[in-house]
């Protein structure tokens, strides 16, 4: 039997692959959601601790730098050197004992040195000048520095534009008198300092830093080889998040002293690990999605194979064993459900049979008439001894005869009261010489309609006692009075 034959309603195989596959994929998913939040919240706590690390790194070594710097200051405001420059006033000599100092340790020299005495400025270096500022500049930064020791943000303008600077002032004290000589001030130039980035990167392990003063960004380490721009950085920045697709941002305010500045570093590192990860998932994602495709087919061919096959014959079965006479035993399947169905199923087919032949036979082979009649008092079915008792057998003809005709009509009445529901005995109704005394009973079918089943039995013989009872009860009667006649008076 085809599937096609199923109608529009679906095959147990594709109920049980859509049940399979139904909670195949929502215990997968949920499986992968679950381990998704999981994992998001385990990288999102190491990524927080990555950032306080890289955060604590960028202020450990800027404090560091800026200690060196103060370290090696107050070093040299104490030397020979500077402190006979305010007896010769030989600037000459007092740039070479600087240079020296920076030669030996380049990494922790400052960008250019001032001195002052009495807010004059009688020394500097010449650097200044490489970084657009003039006399006027150094100047202004005097007064800007204010009259502690402490490191001080202080913006000025330039030949270059405006630079921001980290500025700090010590004195310079005669070691045998203990008068203030004069300033020595050394400034670190924070707009585009290459060799500070290049320590800030080092020092923090991120791949690029950022360097903002207030709202302005004056250093960048970011390169036109990158995946990302400085705007697209400086924009991720003011929007307020931390992360901007493939790399971690992170916020480093930086104090001076003891105050908080208005620097802030911002240290740019690439997330190949969280990039891969989330690939990852997208990928387990679709690869879980084709192993559910491919299992749904695999499973739906394979019932197809064995349970819809088994089930198909036990459909085959019910059909011939519904429909047809013959009575056909269930062959058997290898599912065990599908065979004790099928097998309960052959065995009420044979009882039926049994049961339908049983009554048929009674209904051929019986001796009395049986006649079986419709809702509309019409003959339905017919046995061989009614048939023979209205001689239908005798004529093909005979059933429109004046003798079957007038049985008919007179049983109407008793089949509409049978149709009724009363039930009918005793009533002799003749047919041609014979005398047969009718019983009927309705029957109801399994489509909810009645049939009246009629049976006759043959009385004539009995009729024909009570006539002969009846006369021979005459006869003596009859035979007194003639003899009472005859008498004399």
């Amino acid at each position: 039997m085809p599937l096609t034959d199923f109608n529009n309603r679906k095959t147990l195989a594709t109920l049980i692959t859509r049940t399979v596959i139904t909670v195949v994929g929502v215990f997968t998913f949920a499986m992968l959601m679950q381990s998704w939040q999981l994992s998001r919240d385990i990288v999102r706590e190491e990524v927080q601790k990555s950032a306080r690390q890289t955060s604590a790194l960028v202020v450990n070594f800027f404090n560091y730098r800026l200690a060196s710097l103060q370290i090696l200051q107050d070093s040299n405001a104490k030397s020979d050197a500077v402190e006979s420059f305010f007896q010769t006033f030989d600037a000459r000599l007092l740039d070479y004992f600087f240079l020296r100092e920076d030669n030996l340790q380049p990494s922790h020299a400052p960008d250019f040195r001032f001195i002052t005495r009495s807010d004059d400025i009688v020394w500097d270096d010449g650097n200044a000048l490489f970084y657009g500022l003039e006399q006027s500049s150094l100047a202004t930064l005097n007064v800007a520095a204010g009259k502690n020791n402490n490191w001080n943000t202080v913006a000025t303008g330039s030949q270059l534009g405006e630079r921001h600077i980290l500025l700090r002032r010590t004195p310079i004290v005669d070691r045998s008198s203990g008068e203030v000589l004069g300033q020595l001030f050394v400034g670190v130039i924070l707009d585009d300092n290459a060799g500070l980035l290049t320590s800030l990167l080092r020092g923090s392990n991120s791949d690029d830093v950022i360097l903002k003063y207030g709202d302005s960004v004056i250093a960048s380490s970011i390169s036109s080889d990158d995946s990302y721009t400085q705007a697209s950085v400086v924009s991720v920045i003011k929007s307020g998040e931390v992360d901007l697709n493939k790399i971690l941002v992170t916020e480093t305010p930086l104090s001076i002293g003891s105050q908080l500045s208005n620097l802030t570093v911002y240290s740019i590192q690439r997330n190949p690990g969280i990039l891969a990860l989330r690939n990852s998932y997208l990928f387990w994602i679709f690869l879980s999605f084709v192993v559910i495709t491919i299992t749904s087919v695999i499973t739906r061919r394979w019932l197809n194979s064995r349970v819809t096959k088994e089930l198909a014959k036990l459909m085959v079965y019910t059909r011939i064993a519904g429909n047809t006479q013959k009575f056909e035993h269930f062959s058997g399947s290898t599912i065990h459900e599908f065979n004790h169905i099928g097998k309960t199923l052959s065995n009420t087919f044979e009882r039926l049979s049994e049961q339908e032949k049983l009554f048929q036979d009674l209904f051929n082979f019986s001796l009395s008439p049986i006649i079986v009649w419709t809702e509309n008092s019409t003959i339905l079915q017919i046995n061989p001894a009614a048939r023979k008792a209205l001689g239908l057998e005798r004529n093909a003809d005979s059933s429109d005869a004046l003798p079957f005709r007038q049985f008919v009509e007179e049983m109407k009445v008793q089949v509409d009261k049978a149709n009724h529901g009363v039930t009918i005995t005793g009533i002799d109704v003749p047919i041609n010489d014979m005398v047969y005394r009718w019983n009927l009973s309705s029957i109801q079918t399994r489509k909810d309609k009645k049939l009246v089943l009629s049976q006759g039995l043959d009385i004539t013989k009995l009729v024909e006692a009570e006539k002969q009872s009846e006369k021979l009860e005459k006869r003596p009667s009859v035979q007194r009075w003639l003899e009472l006649s005859s008498s004399p008076k």
